[in-house]
């Protein structure tokens, strides 16, 4: 059912992608007919003569779109260049007119073919009937009919230095720049421009000189997997490349977006394409952990004094159930670049530094009679809120209730990432020399899953726990600890 249910979901979200395309930038069909100029009718994935401007109300500071990269020999980074024929200032009140895409591919790739898809519309007055003042007469009717433009150029790599230009056959206004920069490793950064260079001031409307829906596909002639990933092309790598190996990058887009088609039997790309609204489908996160039952870390059940045994048994459940996920990770296999075995490495053990203050953490409850009874007392006064909210709820609809009604059942449990979030920072909160009050832990996750929860709650311990400890706010003076709860509050 739940593969179903994401079916559809994936399904409707497809088609109102679809729509949302269809409506900012077009066409109904190849051969669309509208009854208003295209401009009015689309807002995006048009390329406008180089040098129109914006109308008042469309008066914004856009991006550069000519500028590209280049490699800095002392530090393997990429760097901002600027074309050197295309280096004055077009302004920042400009149309765009120019889109571009930039990518990878071995230094051995000789030709790849550049394909420029466009839609233009010319204005045809035709007779329809229509009703003028309650009489039916045939009148003139203006449409803007659309017709596909189409051209394919075969770029020879080995025929110039850095950089060229090289214009359409279908017209030499519309001109392709590709700047070329050979890196270091054998490989080769290309990054490829399309320019609406049209020029204005003759009899011709400015909607007659735009490309519509423009597209621009990169491939070579056999479709082979020429396009390389980024993460292997560059010599610095990024911290949190470990976590997208399976995900590699490779191309981006200059004014645009950039998206690529590869197979399964290659790790490399066969197609890079331009696209004005791109998508991703991420998948689901689920807070929940099979492992668990349901109410294992109940609210109202730690709020307990006397579950305090049984309290400390589910909280290790969780802690040892994470220290062995951890240990999984260990296995090499895991990681098929070999490269990324350090980094990985790395992270694994800052995963095994966040396990060890999450069972400090439960070995500070089970020691602690202090820092239990304010743990209890976050639980209740976090079971209290949620009572309260259910009340209110269902008090405003109208229903009969009282509060008590909703303070005898076990409604509400700690998700296990807000509870381990809590553990993790217990220790930290209540030892004012603990190095761990140098961190600043941030929780990540999706909105609505429950972070200003776990959030309050940890709030709400150290409340306690001063409230307890009359003798440790002395302490917390001295190290400025009254902003303990402004710490965890301001954060937010």
């Amino acid at each position: 059912m739940v593969d179903e249910l994401a079916f559809k979901y994936a399904k409707a979200r497809e088609e109102i992608l679809k729509a949302v395309r269809m409506d900012l930038i077009g066409p109904q069909g190849e051969n669309e007919e509208l009854d208003e100029m295209p401009t009015n009718s689309y807002i995006t994935g048009m390329l406008f003569p180089s040098d129109a401007e914006m109308s008042e109300d469309e008066n914004y500071n856009t991006q550069n779109f000519e500028t590209d990269f280049k490699e800095d020999n002392d530090t393997g980074t990429i760097m901002e260049d600027v074309d050197p024929d295309d280096n004055k200032p077009k302004g920042g009140f400009k149309k765009q007119s120019s889109l571009g895409v930039s990518c990878y591919v071995s230094s051995e790739t000789t030709k790849l073919n550049i394909n420029i898809a466009w839609g233009r519309y010319e204005k045809e007055s035709v007779k329809v009937m229509a009703m003028v003042k309650g009489i039916e007469k045939e009148v003139n009717k203006t449409l803007y009919i659309r017709e596909q433009e189409n051209d394919t150029l075969t770029i020879d790599l080995q025929s110039f230095d850095r950089f060229t230009k090289i214009p359409l056959n279908i017209d030499p206004h519309l001109v392709i720049h590709i700047i070329k920069v050979n890196l270091e490793n054998h490989n080769t950064m290309l990054s490829v421009y399309l320019y609406n260079q049209r020029p204005n001031g003759d009899n011709e409307k400015e909607y007659e000189k735009v490309l519509y829906q423009v597209e621009m596909t990169l491939y070579d002639n056999k479709q082979s997997p020429v396009f390389l990933p980024e993460h292997k092309c560059r010599k610095l790598e990024l911290e949190d490349e470990y976590y997208y190996e399976n995900r590699a990058v490779y191309a981006r887009g200059r004014g645009c977006a950039a998206t690529w088609e590869k197979t399964t039997d290659s790790e490399n790309a066969i197609v890079i394409k331009s696209v004005f609204i791109p998508d991703y489908e991420i998948n689901g996160v689920s807070p929940n952990i099979p492992d668990f039952n349901k109410n294992m870390f109940s609210m109202r059940f730690m709020s307990l004094s006397k579950n305090r045994a049984a309290t400390i048994e589910r909280l290790s459940i969780l802690s040892n159930l994470y220290k062995k996920w951890i240990g999984d990770l260990n296995d090499s296999s895991h990681m098929e670049n070999s490269s990324f075995i350090p980094k990985g490495q790395k992270i694994i053990a800052e995963c095994q530094t966040a396990q060890q203050r999450i069972q400090r953490g439960i070995n500070l409850l089970a020691t602690n009679d202090n820092a239990f009874e304010a743990f209890c007392f976050m639980n209740q006064a976090m079971y209290m809120q949620r009572s309260i909210s259910m009340f209110g709820k269902k008090n405003s609809q109208g229903i009969s209730c009282s509060l008590s009604d909703f303070t005898k059942e076990d409604h509400s449990e700690w998700r296990p990432f807000q509870i381990a979030f809590v553990l993790l920072n217990l220790y930290g909160c209540i030892e004012p020399t603990s190095d761990e009050r140098k961190n600043v832990d941030l929780l990540y996750f999706p909105t609505g899953g429950g972070k200003t929860e776990a959030y309050l709650g940890l709030i709400a311990f150290v409340i306690g726990y001063r409230r307890l400890t009359a003798s440790m706010c002395d302490e917390y003076e001295k190290d400025g600890g009254v902003t303990v709860f402004l710490r965890y509050t301001l954060f937010f």
